[in-house]
């Protein structure tokens, strides 16, 4: 999972998402990387797929300075070899994905 394209200053990296609780189940996809975002975005679909709850929500503020409150989870991200435990945000049904 090394894998990063890079074009007109977008960047995109491949990660893998786990369940902590399944640690050998994964999903694992095309992520955009936004170096000032804290959390992660995954579609809900892929989240659940893993067997992940949300654990809360969290409200969001968009590029348009409009908010909206988004159902959240903790999830393990693993990128280039390193594990770490992340707040996973869930996102909507289609191909567009974060990573902080």
């Amino acid at each position: 999972m090394t894998a990063a394209t890079q074009s007109d200053h977008i960047t995109q990296v491949t990660a893998a998402v786990r369940n902590p609780a399944r640690p050998k189940k994964l999903w694992e996809g095309l992520f955009l990387v936004d170096t000032g975002a804290v959390d992660c975005m995954v579609p809900g679909k892929h989240l659940r797929a893993l067997g992940l709850k949300p654990r809360g929500k969290r409200i969001y503020e968009l590029a348009d300075g409009s908010e909206v409150t988004l159902n959240v989870t903790v999830a393990e991200i693993e990128f280039m070899g390193e594990k770490v435990g992340a707040t996973v945000i869930y996102g909507p049904d289609m191909p567009s994905r974060f990573l902080a």
